[in-house]
């Protein structure tokens, strides 16, 4: 991750906030006055917060300077300003907000760890009180995506519906037909197999998972509750054609088939966690 110039961005943060009311209504919960190192900033983010909470409003910059109601709040709303006026307008979404989330996090550990020693000098030492305010401040995230807005994004849905989608074949002809071809390359989707127990539901998946290795992928087969070596064996089993009871006396027979398969396939792997 590159570093951050914390004293920088805080000014990039407050244009933001100050001219954005959607980014403000996605940092102000996450934002104490604080975070700002320099005093200016402090002092205008002051009034916007206030501003905000109580309207539900993002204030012009007008608004703003009607509550710089003394000296040292005028003063740090032209000083204000004039940082605003050095800096670049244009930002990438993306990079905008990666860089805030990243600013957010950082300014809440270091208060967070201000916070914690403050309070075991006193004698607070909860563990549990200690870690919460840690994951809290290690877990701001600013994504709020809500999903696909048909009405808005028709072009989109019609893009992809018209898009020819790759497929991965089991190989397995009576599969691919139920499947429209095999499974989506683009990994976009989820298939369930479901059977009774002990009718072979391992051993169809572990097939599948071979079939695919052979077409040069990387497949990773999860397993929850049977081993990696006896699901290995299984494999093993239906690679080399060898009877799972002999594997073990024919050793050889089996590494030659693997070793032939990854002459055959030598981009693929079978993976098994």
């Amino acid at each position: 991750m590159l570093k951050l110039d914390l004293d920088f961005f805080e000014n990039v943060f407050l244009y933001k906030c100050c001219t954005d009311k959607g980014y403000l209504a996605s940092t102000i919960d996450y934002t104490k006055k604080e975070f700002f190192k320099n005093r200016d900033n402090q002092h205008v983010f002051e009034i916007i917060k206030g501003f905000y909470d109580t309207r539900n409003e993002l204030p012009n910059l007008t608004e703003i300077k009607q509550y710089c109601t003394n000296d040292v709040t005028k003063l740090s709303f032209k000083n204000v300003l004039t940082t605003f006026q050095t800096l670049d307008k244009t930002y990438n979404p993306d990079d905008l907000i990666a860089n805030t989330e990243q600013f957010l996090k950082e300014k809440a550990v270091f208060h967070t760890l201000l916070d914690i020693a403050s309070d075991v000098s006193k004698g607070n030492t909860d563990t549990s009180v200690i870690l919460d305010k840690f994951e809290k401040s290690c877990n701001i995230s600013l994504h709020t995506d809500v999903g696909l807005d048909l009405y808005g994004d028709i072009d989109k849905v019609i893009s992809e519906i018209l898009n020819v989608q790759e497929v991965i074949p089991s190989t397995w002809p009576w599969l691919d037909e139920q499947l429209n071809g095999g499974f989506l390359k683009n990994g976009r989707a989820l298939y369930v197999f479901a059977g009774e127990t002990n009718i072979g539901k391992s051993i169809f998946l572990g097939n599948i998972a071979a079939n695919i290795a052979k077409q040069n992928k990387t497949v990773l087969l999860i397993t929850l509750e049977m081993p990696e070596i006896l699901y290995a064996k299984r494999i093993c089993t239906n690679v080399s054609k060898i009877p799972m009871n002999s594997l073990h006396l024919e050793t050889a027979s089996l590494k030659s088939a693997i070793n032939d398969l990854k002459r055959q396939h030598p981009k693929s792997r079978l993976l098994i966690k």
